[in-house]
């Protein structure tokens, strides 16, 4: 509850607090890595008069880590160099951040679009003055105070569009950018390239199958529609057909690609969407 820890109850700020999140994680994750890196010159100062496995100096041992990094790996696992070096790496940040961006798409969309996630109000009948109105109402269901199409509402508006475009729309669109890249870079000969890209992008291709690498991007694209359903409709017959039909068509892809590695995780997913479709 975010009026746990803020000193004030306006809404405004608790939802863009929200929204925020994620730019806050990537903040840290990069005040983490330069200090990783101001810190490993100065250890590498002193593992290099220990370990001989690539060169002297701290200097060409950073050096011939940035020129051939797939020896340097190949050494630190021997243990004539330590693990730390390959840990203050850029393409393991980019990871980390891409699983948590990963694994939280539902709750950023259900954020982004909770503006118009909205409910009715039971009574239409409102006294204005001497009058007496009737009125169809509707509340954010995230924010109870706040009505649909109030200023408050307009206002922020802009703020969940973008939200949504950017951590969403802009997260798609990078896997999709690394789904067509990943023939190409996994085959280079420049071995700096290919390391960056396999360990940045190991959150969304490791886990599957290697002619199916690309089903990390429909996965997702699954998870957020299901996701954006409540608020496309406000019928409940309707949402609970669309329902249907995204986890059907999803089972029926999953069962013809099986893209998970092991075949345990295949049959548990095709089994849990199965029982889902007929909870509905």
């Amino acid at each position: 509850n975010m009026a746990c820890w803020t000193s004030t109850n306006d809404w405004t700020v608790h939802y863009a607090i929200l929204l925020l999140v994620p730019l806050l994680v990537a903040f840290y994750l990069l005040v983490m890595y330069l200090v990783g890196k101001v810190l490993s010159h100065s250890m590498v100062r002193s593992s290099s008069r220990r370990h001989k496995g690539l060169l002297g100096t701290s200097k060409e041992v950073l050096e011939a880590m940035r020129k051939n990094p797939v020896e340097a790996a190949k050494k630190m696992a021997k243990g004539e160099l330590p693990e730390w070096m390959l840990m203050v790496n850029g393409g393991r940040v980019i990871d980390v951040y891409g699983t948590i961006m990963y694994v939280a798409q539902i709750s950023l969309a259900s954020n982004s679009i909770s503006l118009i996630n909205t409910y009715e109000h039971p009574d239409p009948v409102y006294e204005v003055g001497t009058d007496t109105v009737v009125e169809r109402r509707h509340s954010v269901r995230a924010f109870p105070e706040v009505l649909l199409n109030s200023n408050a509402w307009m206002g922020m508006l802009p703020v969940s569009i973008t939200a949504f475009c950017v951590y969403n729309l802009g997260f798609i669109t990078y896997l999709t950018w690394v789904n067509l890249s990943a023939p190409r870079m996994y085959s280079t000969l420049n071995d700096r390239h290919r390391m960056l890209f396999r360990l940045s992008t190991r959150f969304v291709i490791s886990k599957f199958r290697p002619g199916v690498w690309w089903w990390g991007e429909v996965n997702l694209i699954k998870s957020l529609l299901v996701a954006v359903t409540p608020v496309l409709t406000a019928s409940m017959e309707l949402r609970v057909m669309m329902l249907a039909v995204v986890i059907s068509v999803y089972t029926v892809m999953e069962f013809s690609f099986l893209p998970w590695k092991f075949k345990a995780a295949n049959f548990l997913e095709i089994v849990t969407n199965i029982t889902i479709m007929l909870m509905l």
